[in-house]
């Protein structure tokens, strides 16, 4: 859930970041970029444990590593229904007239990781079958930083994380039906409500086991495009590349070289979730 005094904290953090800046340069200290970026983050995020991003190899390496970028894509363009549901209802207003939040969809970017260090589920379904294939290791923190702009005028409203929170179909229907929303505008009750929604999916996908960074575009510079990204420096954005487990080793060989010569510096090694055992025998010694 979003924080209820989120608001109260980032004036707080405002006000005492405007008494020891200068006009021009808003730059907090340590301690409140530490603020900014907690109360952004909801639902018990540990910006320090380790999570995994599984994608195809050559789009890593055309659309990340050879342009030191990280890409969201849009949840309006994602295949399942109930991502992002609240943006997508009908709401009734008081004139008993309907309107649509979706325009408001198209401005919100959004990049999924997971806590599930692998499994044959997440090999496949985020690289979509293609043993050509890897895992990232990251760390929140080592992403968040990369995002804040803090001397952009309302930076604290651009970027969010979170787990996300799964909840059976119904539970979850019945919920966004009985919204209610007392304040309206930037980081009122609709907004927070609306953002919440961003972290939320059914029981069906709890597997998953979901970390999602969101981006919420104002000013609309974006969102006419499905994608947009954020310059990083991979070596320090990505702890480690994992490979494809049921890669033959040519392929190993070939990949590890390709994401060497793209300068990428950090530890490479291939997935062991399909190896066979080591000193696995069968003991039938004792029959005569």
């Amino acid at each position: 859930m979003v924080y209820d005094n989120r608001i109260e904290i980032i004036n707080r953090l405002d006000n005492a970041r405007m008494n020891h800046s200068t006009e021009g340069d808003r730059y907090p200290t340590t301690e409140e970029m530490e603020q900014y970026i907690q109360v952004n983050c909801f639902n018990g995020l540990d910006l320090d444990r380790p999570i995994y991003r599984f994608l195809k190899f050559d789009d890593f390496l055309e659309h990340n590593l050879s342009v030191s970028k990280l890409s969201m894509s849009k949840p309006k363009n994602w295949p399942d229904p109930y991502d992002a549901l609240l943006y997508k209802c009908p709401a009734r207003m008081t004139d008993t007239s309907f309107v649509s939040m979706e325009g408001l969809l198209n401005k919100v970017f959004a990049m999924c990781w997971t806590e599930t260090p692998e499994s044959e589920l997440l090999w496949n379904g985020y690289s979509y079958g293609n043993v050509k294939s890897i895992r990232l290791k990251s760390t929140p923190r080592s992403i968040f930083k990369y995002f804040y702009d803090f001397n952009k005028e309302g930076f604290y409203n651009l970027f969010y994380a979170s787990k996300v929170v799964y909840s059976k179909r119904e539970e979850y229907l019945n919920e966004v039906k009985n919204c209610s929303f007392s304040e309206y505008g930037m980081g009122g009750s609709l907004h927070d409500k609306l953002i919440s929604s961003l972290f939320r999916k059914t029981d069906e996908h709890r597997d998953e086991n979901e970390i999602r960074f969101v981006y919420y575009d104002i000013d609309g510079e974006t969102s006419g495009a499905d994608y947009d990204s954020f310059r990083v420096d991979m070596n320090e954005v990505v702890e480690e590349i994992i490979l494809n487990p049921l890669l033959n080793d040519r392929d190993v060989v070939l990949l590890t070289q390709k994401l060497k010569l793209e300068g990428y510096r950090n530890s490479i090694q291939q997935s062991k979730l399909n190896l066979f055992p080591d000193n696995l025998v069968l003991d039938f010694s004792f029959y005569r």
